[in-house]
């Protein structure tokens, strides 16, 4: 049960980003850009091809205005 939980939430991830980048009207570069982390990563994550560090989420977080733990909870703004 926690598994499944816990793969949910990961996989929920890259949806989130990609729904707030596209709210705050940033291109996947300027995301990339403001968070300093490259936009193949930020593309990564948005098709689920890869999981974030704590670090990279962090950055990302910081960088749409958001806290971390946004991406923690259920369901997309």
């Amino acid at each position: 049960m926690r598994e499944i939980l816990i793969e949910e939430i990961v996989s929920s991830i890259g949806s989130k980003i990609s729904e707030l980048r596209k709210q705050k009207d940033f291109s996947l570069h300027q995301l990339a850009e403001k968070a300093g982390v490259s936009p193949t990563t930020i593309h990564k994550l948005e098709r689920n091809e890869m999981t974030p560090t704590v670090t990279i989420l962090m950055k990302i977080a910081d960088a749409l205005g958001e806290k971390v733990s946004f991406f923690f909870g259920r369901g997309i703004r």
